[in-house]
């Protein structure tokens, strides 16, 4: 796994610390990894890309997530647009400090799909490609019990702990139990579901922006998993097609992104970017 260190960058009149992963190689790195919402940089880059060059990869922890500074000011509600100002912030910092290179490649996972979708006009010249891994915000509707879940349960920690245990997979359960023993994480996830859909999982208008993801004319994949439960991948699958964006449908896979062989999506993602 690269190194994590952290940077020091205002936002929204303070001063936090990003969670940055890169080695050392080399200085500039031209490929952009945003892991997914509830998770961290390193549990998705080794289950998503460890087969990948890490020379070229830089990676950042979002708000609240791993090695950054977590806010819980009642105004920080981690919805789409408070996400966009934070990723428009560290970007603009990781280009300046020599980190990110001015033309760059995206490989977005989940809901950070969706401020790529917001900021795509910002930085089209700097964007060279795009990876979308099971995306979110091209689709109305989320998985009903994830959407009940995180947009209710979370703000309860007993309950949020009692209900994992009903969790079928295992292997979902254990990453759920390992990560409700944070409580912060719970946070995070309900201020983010309340932003973002209903509980009958409705995405909200800030959230299902498929009007946003006609703008981008770079190149685009489009990776997911076979048995993703949390999106409606025909809605997607269907966007991909029509506007001409690479596919691949990953067998046995779920949103996690841990069950199957994660060859194949590496293999897929390097084939594409370079």
């Amino acid at each position: 796994m690269f190194e994590c260190e952290t940077i020091k960058i205002p936002f929204k009149e303070t001063e936090i610390s990003v969670g940055v992963y890169r080695d050392h190689k080399h200085n500039k790195k031209d490929v952009l990894f945003l892991h997914g919402m509830g998770s961290n940089t390193k549990d998705s880059y080794e289950k998503i890309l460890d087969k990948f060059p890490k020379d070229r990869v830089c990676a950042i922890d979002w708000l609240g997530h791993g090695a950054t500074t977590k806010l819980f000011r009642k105004k920080d509600t981690y919805g789409a647009q408070y996400m966009t100002d934070y990723l428009e912030t560290v970007i603009d910092a990781l280009i300046k400090e020599n980190i990110l290179d001015e033309k760059f490649f995206v490989i977005a996972n989940s809901m950070s799909a969706i401020p790529i979708a917001y900021l795509y006009p910002r930085y089209e010249k700097h964007i060279k490609k795009i990876v979308f891994i099971n995306p979110a915000g091209m689709d109305k509707k989320m998985g009903y019990i994830f959407a009940f879940f995180s947009g209710f349960i979370t703000k309860n920690i007993v309950l949020s702990w009692m209900s994992s245990f009903l969790v079928s997979n295992k292997k979902a359960r254990k990453i759920l139990q390992k990560n409700l023993r944070v409580k912060d994480w719970g946070i995070i996830v309900s201020k983010y579901a309340n932003m973002g859909y209903d509980y009958l999982g409705h995405m909200k208008r800030t959230h299902y922006i498929p009007e946003l993801f006609e703008k981008i004319k770079k190149p685009v994949l489009l990776i997911c998993g076979e048995k993703d439960s949390i999106f409606t991948k025909r809605e997607y699958l269907n966007f991909a097609l029509e506007h001409g964006w690479s596919v691949c449908v990953l067998k046995k896979e779920e949103h996690t992104l841990g069950k199957g062989d994660p060859v194949e999506m590496d293999k897929k993602v390097e084939e594409f970017l370079f």
